[in-house]
């Protein structure tokens, strides 16, 4: 028989495996795969995820196979099912690939695997492999059915089940269907309910009662219709296909979820399948949705899906930029009501979310309308491209309005409520009154608050209620989230038990009843309190009481609301509420014990509240038979006072006869202790029972805790044995003896005793006697899924704990447990807290440990050597801000005793794995781990090949030998390990020829992005023999050391030679990645000396200025080498030859590097003194400015006076712009443009005073301009700087500043170069003689004055100013001349600077300042100068001099002289408030860049070595090393057929990010650093 393509399939359909799928998680180079299965664009089916895996195996049937009950028809339509596999993400999830499977293949299938491969999703290139999918495929049958879990008796069951339904409506239709004329056959009526995947081949009838119809058809069904408005739901639901017009029209008073307001958007349901999304709707709690935001949709599906989900479900959220959407409530609405609509518009009270407690109506309410969708309406519903349109008869604004309208008209005409009186809180005398010595035990249950006072922005409150009892807090609520109407519940700790004595409660006039505003950060808001008498508690029974709550201060008259509470009596054994508190968890509430009692009675079992695995039992027991006992201290009430407050430190000692077996923690300054957890009160006693009857029992001794001196006793009692060990665990409460000599009531002690469990042995440690005690086990919170790196960063404005300051130190706890705890910093009261004070450390805990214990709890303690440590201030981090932490810079109150007690500061994010590699191989014990492989790469950098410094070897080694007459040398430190015996020894020629090759090795070092320094150590020539006194031969031992920016490199050392060469397969050849244009490349050669022999020779070091470099341009340069930099009469100790080579990322780059602020800081980090030693000479010499030396202090002085020269460039330039000399060359002729340019300037200021200021800046600019068309006119090309043009051109267009590589031949120019130079010299000494002249004619010219004054009689001053010779020293002036050289180090280094940046030694530097200077000139061209100076004239004139200066003087001066002066301070603090803000915010910031350059400073030492020398970014060279004329240039030429090594990458020092900064390698994949970081680093 053909196949009937309306007929049912029913297939049992299994995802079995996946394969080969593609990688979509990067860093784990895994996916997270599952299977999601549509038919028709719908979701039928999906499978669980499985993490990270690539080929996945789906074996539970119940989670990866699913039943297809379909039309044959619909699965032909829709071309079969698809399958998507996907890649699973916290936020966004991917695909992985899909594959259609056809309905041919579904239908055909017997139980075969059937394996597909997937098709790449549209982000992946089509050819690219995704993987494959493999299913198996049944027809549905009884097992399947019973593999599935299905709740039926196999599919026969199922089918016959539904059949004989099927039968039974039947017979009922029957009978209505005779008024019907039987126009529908009973049969079509049974066919059509019998289920699709059960019915025969013949031909199916028209379904009944369907719902989409022209019009046509709707007339010709009516008359055949079947009137089901008496059939039931079963019937109903079977009966029809659903398509309907749904349209979300409005809310009204929804939840606010922002700060005011909400951004509203609504989510429909059906079952778990969302079916539709309106857009959001900013800042409005009353939204009203439109067809343009998506307020209609089309809802088509089977009766049967919509029936047995129970209709849809409205979600209404809140929209959110970042972060999770916030729920405002729910709205379900039932499949009849949806079925029945008629489009008119209804209304549903929205249900609030979890954990919201509200009044009915205060979510607000929901309005939609529905009807019956036409084919046409289908039609424009399904099409994309239409454009939105009402699909009712009225607007959705109209139908919001009206429907709005009409509620509010219903609730008008509704008749008004009565009003319930509110309950009194005036004492009723009339009530019965209990005898004061009753113990009282009653119920209390905080029911509902009222109308409360909003205290947040939002218009709401957190609120939660707190009671107390005579000042001592009884109990807490939990706080609910933005209401005034709160609903306290179970879920809140809405109901506990008062146990106290009548007098307490009657004395204290009542219970208070404080409703409080809860506060994540700060202080809880007050809003009200409720004195609820004694009476009204007393004689409660269980009804309503609603009393008016009292406003706060400060708010006196305002209505603060209502408060409901209901009372009633219970028994002694009745302690709701306890658990919380027993359990250690975070809640105020205490316990007021009842009236003590000689004996042990019993009050709750510990067992109960503690949940123990292993449960109590009592039974009777020989006190011979070995039985361990769990003992918890309780609490104390009523104890003796101690101290000189009038209050004690109590704690409890546990005794056995003589033996001391257990002790709690003492609290301070109270007489009514309550011990926690923390405080030690647990203990398990595995004594014989017969020793504890041999000494009478177990003495419990509460005392006085004393820092200094004996303990006082304040009370002890005997438990004897036999009580001990017949006890269940109940809470009992004894008298305590009063101690020797005091006659007075000592107070009472409270505890429990039980037979310990295996649960109480957790963590023991072995007291006297070998008894042990044992702590409580720690709660069980599940597996340790959190995972967080917190840092501690800093404290300030600490309290003082010891004399003048305080040793702080922080603990982090959870609960009553501790996690971690860094060092103390001694003596101050804003610690900075470092790596090296433990400030990072891991913390992995369950999330559910946090969230029960109300966050993470810093305490700050003072560290005490001597006693206990005191407490400086705790704060509490709420879970939500720990779980949501990024990493970000949490700044909070610390509080002591209610009191502001300063203020820390802490990060928290996510840890990773780097973070735990981190702390582990850095901070760890074990330091032998090689982190990030630092060692490796110091020892790459800064050990070096060669040097052995052996006298021996040198004397019996031999260096050179002679071959066929020509001298050969040994090469050294080795030969080319590839011809090894051609480089063994050769002749100098050789060497000089082999040393220009390329280089085969080189080292890529440092952390910039702004381009790369190619840079080759070739040679050095004529240096000092350092190791002339040791003889024998024994010469230099050379080395280069390179420091340059973050980085510090040394080349091999070559033995006893004074003109050593580096060959090709050494190691010279260096790659430095440029991080700022104006660092200079400072290289130093040095006399190695091994181990501990001392520290490495200077023979001299050179400093080079890249600025001027030219990219593609290879040069050979020739430096002399000096000792130091800072002096005047220096001695060349050489030559050094290098090859530089630049390349750059950006022309542009470089110059808008410089506008960065701040700019970078370099600092080099070395593990040794030696290596210290060697960078700081490498920097600036072999003299340390640093320390203090008179001879320093004279280098100083001489510098600071051989500035006087510029006097003579001045006095020349002056004269030269005077005269109208040549001053500068165009077109082959010198003009003199500057006397033009001058003459011209001062005609137009002679008319124009007002262009002063203006042209002031214009000379400024045009002098460095000048002084740098001076420095480019030279004849020495190698003292040429950059131009301003070219800077300009290449600022404005990005082509290079440089222009094109340039040739430059060695000597090139030399002859012209010494002429000029020594012009310049002869013109400086005819100055200096000039000005010896001008002074020996001044002394003259003095003496001959003072002669003749003296024959005139006149007694001359007789004061001899002149300094004795070998005086006392000045090292006694330490104190006095060590500042003052610190001072002119900071003048010298200004002025070298400033001398740099005018002669464009910083040609970037001067550029930006000839701009700027030319750009603020040009703006003051059009300030009204002459107008300003006017209206300031005239302001000032009637404003501040008029005669009405005297009513000032009577209203306002005067009173201010009348003031106190108290008040005008005041007054003058007032005026300066903005001042005040504005200084503490930088002073702020200026704290947080200080704690982050410490932070960075520690972990540099922690990684590099704890030795630290600067780098300065600009030059401070007093004398700039210039080139020989024995240097050349040429343009780069790659070698030819020569395969370049590949570079070994060595990461700089430069670290960025918070926390724990990571190494800055742009060649790391995995490194994303951000503009923020740099900036931050």
């Amino acid at each position: 028989m053909a196949e009937n393509p309306d007929d049912h399939v029913c297939l049992y359909i299994e995802i079995l495996a996946c394969s080969d799928l593609l990688i979509r998680d990067r860093k784990a180079q895994s996916s997270d795969p599952y299977v999601k299965v549509k038919l028709a664009g719908k979701d039928i089916h999906q499978t669980k995820t499985i993490l990270k895996n690539l080929n996945p195996v789906f074996g539970d049937a119940e989670q990866h196979a699913f039943l297809l009950d379909c039309p044959k028809k619909q699965l032909i339509d829709n071309q079969g099912l698809l399958f998507k596999v996907k890649d699973w993400n916290r936020f966004a999830d991917q695909d992985i690939g899909s594959i259609q499977v056809s309905a041919a293949d579904l239908t055909k299938a017997s139980g075969e695997t059937m394996e597909y491969v997937l098709e790449p999703p549209s982000d992946v290139p089509k050819d690219t492999p995704v993987g494959t999918l493999t299913i198996g495929c049944w027809q549905a049958t009884d097992a399947h059915l019973e593999k599935l879990g299905k709740d039926k008796k196999g599919l026969r069951g199922f089918v016959s089940g539904i059949q004989s339904k099927a039968h039974d409506i039947t017979h009922k239709a029957e009978e209505r269907m005779k008024d019907l004329g039987d126009k529908m056959h009973v049969k079509e009526f049974s066919q059509a309910l019998t289920p699709s995947f059960m019915k025969k081949d013949e031909e199916t009838p028209k379904p009944f009662g369907s719902a989409i119809t022209d019009e046509s058809e709707k007339d010709s069904e009516e008359k055949e219709v079947v009137n089901t408005e008496d059939i039931d739901e079963y019937e109903q639901k079977y009966l029809e296909e659903v398509l309907l017009v749904v349209e979300v029209v409005a809310g009204r008073n929804l939840l606010i979820g922002d700060k005011h307001s909400s951004d509203p958007y609504v989510k429909v349901m059906m079952g778990e399948d969302q079916i539709h999304k309106t857009k959001h709707i900013l800042k409005t709690l009353n939204p009203i949705y439109t067809p343009e935001i998506g307020s209609t949709f089309l809802l088509e599906c089977p009766a049967t899906d919509l029936a047995d989900q129970g209709g849809l479900n409205f979600i209404v959220k809140d929209w959110d930029r970042i972060g999770v959407n916030d729920d405002l409530g729910t709205v379900d609405v039932s499949h009849l009501n949806l079925t029945k609509a008629t489009g008119e518009a209804m209304e549903f009270m929205i249900e609030p979310p979890k954990g919201v407690n509200t009044e009915p109506g205060e979510a607000g309410y929901l309005l939609i309308r529905c009807r019956k969708a036409s084919k046409a309406d289908a039609e424009f519903l399904k099409d994309p491209h239409h454009v939105p349109k009402n699909m009712f008869p009225t607007t959705t604004k109209e139908a919001a309005s009206s429907a709005w309208a009409s509620l509010e008209k219903q609730s008008e005409d509704a008749p008004e409520l009565k009003v319930e009186p509110k309950t009194s809180t005036e004492e009723d005398p009339n009530l019965p009154v209990p005898d004061m010595t009753d113990s009282l035990h009653i119920r209390i249950e905080i029911v509902k608050c009222r109308n409360l006072i909003a205290a947040d922005r939002g218009g709401t409150s957190d609120p939660y209620v707190k009671v107390k009892l005579a000042n001592k807090d009884l109990h807490e609520t939990k706080h609910i989230l933005k209401t005034l109407n709160p609903l306290f519940s179970d879920e809140t700790d809405s109901t506990f038990v008062l146990h106290c004595l009548a007098k307490d409660l009657y004395d204290a006039k009542g219970l208070q009843f404080k409703c409080k505003d809860y506060d994540r950060l700060g202080k809880s808001d007050e809003l009200g309190t409720v004195q609820v008498p004694p009476g009204k508690i007393y004689n409660g029974k269980g009804e309503d009481l609603e009393f008016d709550i009292a406003p706060p201060k400060g708010q006196e008259g305002k209505d603060a609301g209502s408060l409901t509470i209901r009372c009633s009596a219970t028994t002694a054994d009745d302690h709701t509420g306890e658990r919380k508190k027993f359990l250690g968890m975070k809640t105020p509430q205490i316990e007021v014990p009842k009236i003590a009692i000689p004996t042990m009675k019993p009050l709750t079992a510990v067992s109960e509240m503690l949940h123990l695995k292993t449960p109590v039992t009592t039974r009777s027991v020989e006190l011979d038979e070995p039985r361990p006992l769990f003992i918890e201290i309780v609490s104390c009430r009523k104890l003796l006072g101690a101290d000189k407050t009038g209050l004690s430190d109590p704690y409890v000692k546990i005794k056995l006869g003589k033996q001391d077996l257990h002790q709690t923690k003492h609290l301070e300054q109270t007489l009514e202790p309550i011990f926690e957890p923390r405080h030690n009160p647990y203990f398990v006693l595995d004594a014989n029972p017969a020793e504890v009857r041999q000494e009478g029992g177990i003495l419990l001794k509460v005392k006085d805790y004393d820092m200094f001196g004996k303990d006082d006793d304040l009370g002890e009692v005997l438990l004897e044995a036999k009580a001990l060990y017949e006890a269940t665990g109940e809470k009992t409460e004894v008298k305590l003896n009063p101690p020797k000599g005091k006659a007075e009531e000592a107070g009472f002690i409270s505890f429990r005793c039980r037979p310990a469990t295996a649960d109480d042995r957790v963590q023991s440690r072995t007291l006297l006697g070998g008894l042990t005690g044992t702590v409580m086990p720690k709660t069980d919170y599940g597996p340790k899924d959190l995972s967080l790196l917190i840092e501690i960063v800093s404290g300030w404005r600490l309290p003082i704990a010891d004399l003048t300051s305080s040793d702080p130190y922080v603990k982090i706890r959870i609960g009553s447990y501790d996690y971690h705890r860094t060092k103390p910093i001694k003596n101050t009261r804003d610690p900075i807290y470092t790596i090296q004070h433990q400030s990072l450390f891991i913390l992995e805990v369950a999330t559910k440990e946090i969230k029960d214990n109300d966050g993470i709890t810093f305490e700050v303690k003072d560290y005490d050597f001597i006693g206990s440590n005191d407490m400086l201030g705790t704060v509490v981090v709420p879970p939500e801000t720990i779980l949501e932490a990024k990493g970000e810079r949490l700044e909070l109150q610390l509080k002591n005793k209610g009191n502001d007690a300063g203020f820390l500061a802490v990060r928290c994010r996510p840890a990773t794995n780097y973070d735990r590699e981190f702390l582990q191989g850095v901070t760890g014990r074990s330091k032998k781990r090689d982190f990030m492989g630092l060692n490796a790469s110091y020892d790459r950098t800064m050990a070096p090949k060669g040097g052995g410094g052996n006298v021996l070897k040198t004397m019996f080694t031999r260096n050179n030998k002679t071959e066929h007459g020509v001298k050969k040398y040994r090469v050294r430190p080795f030969p080319d390990p590839e011809r090894k015996a051609d480089t063994e020894f050769m002749s100098e020629k050789q060497i000089e020829a082999e040393a220009l090759k390329d280089s085969r090795t080189w080292l890529d070092v440092g952390s910039g992005d702004l381009g790369k320094v190619y840079c080759e150590i070739i040679g050095c020539d004529g240096l000092p023999n350092k190791d002339q006194d040791l003889g024998n031969g024994n010469k230099t031992d050379s080395f280069a050391a390179i420091v340059y920016e973050d980085v510090v490199v040394k080349t091999d050392v070559i033995d006893d030679c004074l003109s050593p060469r580096w060959l090709p397969w050494m190691q010279r050849a260096f790659i430095f990645r440029m991080m700022h244009p104006s660092s200079n490349l400072n290289i130093c050669v040095f006399d190695y000396d091994p181990g501990f022999a001392g520290d490495h020779d200077i023979c001299g070091r050179v400093s080079i200025d890249l600025a001027n470099l030219v990219p593609g341009t290879e040069y050979v340069l020739r430096y002399k080498l000096y000792e130091n930099s800072a002096y005047e009469e220096r001695e060349p100790k050489g030559i050094l030859m290098v090859r530089l080579r630049m390349e750059l990322k950006g022309q542009k780059d470089m110059l808008m590097s410089y506008l960065q602020y701040p700019g970078p800081q370099f600092f080099v980090n070395v593990k040794s003194a030696k290596d210290f030693d060697l960078v700081r000479q490498t920097v600036g010499g072999r003299q340390d400015l640093t320390s203090y030396s008179t001879k320093t202090i004279g280098l100083y002085v001489e510098e600071l006076t051989g500035y006087s020269e510029i006097t003579y460039y001045i006095s020349d330039t002056i004269v030269s712009l005077l005269f109208w000399r040549e001053q500068v060359k165009m077109f082959g002729i010198w003009v003199p443009l500057h006397s033009l340019v001058l003459f011209l300037s001062a005609i137009i200021l002679a008319e124009r005073p007002t262009l002063y200021p203006a042209f002031y800046f214009f000379s400024l600019g045009w002098s460095i301009l000048a002084v740098g068309y001076w420095r480019n006119n030279s004849s020495n090309p190698w003292d040429k700087t950059q131009t301003a043009f070219g800077l300009l051109t290449a600022l404005i267009t990005g082509v290079s500043i440089h222009g094109p590589p340039k040739k430059i031949g060695a000597h090139e120019k030399e002859e012209e170069s010494k002429a000029e130079q020594k012009a310049i010299r002869d013109k400086r000494e005819k100055l200096n003689k000039q000005r010896e002249e001008v002074s020996k004619a001044q002394v003259a010219l003095a003496q001959e004055h003072q002669s003749q004054m003296s024959q005139v009689g006149e007694q001359s001053a007789n004061t001899d100013i002149s300094t004795n010779a070998g005086g006392v020293s000045l090292d006694p002036l330490k104190v006095v001349l060590y500042p003052l050289q610190l001072y002119l180090g900071l003048a010298c280094r200004t002025l070298r600077l400033v001398k740099n940046v005018l002669i464009w030694d910083e040609p970037y530097v001067a550029f930006i300042l000839t701009f700027v200077f030319f750009g603020i000139g040009f703006v003051l061209l059009f300030v009204p100068w002459l107008f300003l100076f006017r209206w300031t004239s005239r302001l000032i004139a009637w404003g501040l001099l008029g005669p009405h200066m005297k009513l000032a003087d009577i209203y306002w001066y005067r009173d201010f002289e009348n003031m106190s002066e108290e008040e005008q301070a005041q007054q003058i603090r007032d005026g300066f408030t903005a001042q005040l803000d504005a200084a503490r915010a930088l002073a702020a910031q200026a704290r947080i860049d200080n704690e982050r350059a410490i932070k960075l400073k520690d972990i540099k030492k922690e990684l590099y070595g704890k030795f630290v020398t600067w780098v300065p970014v600009l030059s401070f060279e007093r004398f700039p090393d210039v080139p020989l004329h024995s240097s050349s240039a040429q343009p780069y030429t790659p070698p030819e057929n020569q395969s370049r090594a590949i570079p070994e990458r060595v990461a700089g020092q430069h670290l960025v990010g918070d926390m724990i900064p990571r190494i800055m390698d742009l060649d790391d994949p995995g490194m994303e650093v951000s503009e923020e970081a740099k900036k931050n680093d």
